[in-house]
């Protein structure tokens, strides 16, 4: 084998045996955080403006009623999303209908799938390249 194509194998197989297996450690952790973060209902809140700047207001299964104010980022979210004027989808506790957030899934859960999906696909790629290796010098 020529011994560039020996070096191109061993970087290529090196990247296909630790992004898979990487890769596939973090999507599994991904599956369990999600499973661990069930829970989150999803409620129409209004949002209005106060002395102290926007916020959303619903109902929680309590029947009572809960508020949380908003940063601008998070409005700007919320305007960005669009749907109806002076009307949103905020995502509640169940059980704990005092925490709100703006999305179905947390922030950690998002980040290992994306992380658990780059790596994979490094891995992959790494692994595509270490059969065309193979057989290119066959």
């Amino acid at each position: 084998m020529n011994p560039g194509l020996a070096v191109v194998s061993n970087v290529a197989e090196v990247f296909s045996i630790g992004g898979l297996t990487v890769g596939i450690v973090l999507l599994l952790a991904a599956l369990l955080a999600a499973l661990l973060d069930l829970g989150w209902v999803a409620t129409r809140a209004a949002v209005e403006h106060d002395e102290h700047g926007p916020l959303v207001r619903w109902f929680g299964d309590d029947g009572r009623v809960y508020a949380h104010g908003l940063t601008r980022a998070q409005f700007a979210q919320i305007g960005r999303a669009g749907g109806d004027a002076g009307w949103t989808t905020v995502y509640t506790r169940r059980g704990k209908a005092g925490r709100m957030r703006l999305e179905r899934s947390s922030a950690a859960v998002r980040t290992l799938r994306l992380l658990g999906g780059i790596v994979t696909g490094v891995g992959l790629v790494g692994l595509v390249a270490s059969v065309v290796v193979m057989f290119a010098a066959a």
